[in-house]
């Protein structure tokens, strides 16, 4: 197909009851347009009723559709090519920037914001999580300490890790400071949560993991 453009993007809102296999039919009833944005009318032949199936897959960082197209049906097929890098460029550039409202893996964003209702919705960025090596549709698997027990007086911190991450944990006497020190460096992750035994100190502590990266 040659000489075409994007004219209008139609959102269509699914609900978040939806489960895969459930289908919802779009049918446009009458299209029109015009040549001049006035007078000029331009015949348009009716595409007829098509539908949009509900399904889980899964994706490949980096896999968006066609800029021109904004089609999801080239979302999720596992291709990377100059288009996605192109995309990337131009969204970097400040063109073609996904849609505000873009949701989890919407067919031109690969780095969604995680969100409440969205994919993972842990409040862990999908960038984040992309580096870390955990996954955006596990809400559990995000970089971040779960529930301290406390043992001889002291926390025992875990978190989950991916294979081959290195880790760094810090603490601090003050929540909002800069001055954290490394109680423990170079944990490398086995792809578990990993737990670490605090010693018993006086005072309030604040605890942080983080990703070691080259």
């Amino acid at each position: 197909m040659n000489r075409f453009a994007v004219a209008a993007l139609l959102t269509v809102p699914i609900p978040a009851t939806a489960r895969p296999g459930q289908s919802y039919s779009i049918n446009i009833l009458q299209p029109s347009g015009t040549s001049d944005g006035a007078q000029n009318v331009v015949t348009i032949t009716a595409a007829g009723t098509r539908l949009v199936t509900v399904t889980n897959l899964s994706y490949r960082v980096g896999d968006t559709s066609p800029g021109g197209w904004y089609n999801a049906r080239d979302f999720g097929n596992g291709n990377l090519d100059n288009a996605h890098v192109n995309n990337a460029f131009a969204a970097a550039s400040g063109i073609r920037v996904p849609f505000a409202f873009s949701d989890a893996f919407d067919a031109m964003d690969a780095f969604p914001e995680d969100t409440a209702g969205t994919a993972g919705g842990d409040g862990v960025p999908n960038r984040a999580e992309f580096r870390a090596g955990t996954d955006p549709n596990d809400a559990g698997s995000g970089l971040q300490l779960r529930a301290p027990g406390l043992i001889n007086g002291g926390p025992r911190l875990r978190w989950p890790t991916a294979t081959g991450k290195s880790y760094v944990l810090e603490v601090s006497t003050i929540l909002a400071g800069t001055n954290w020190a490394a109680i423990a460096t170079n944990i490398v992750g086995s792809g578990r949560d990993i737990e670490f035994q605090t010693p018993t100190t006086a005072g309030p502590r604040f605890y942080r993991v983080r990703l070691v990266e080259p």
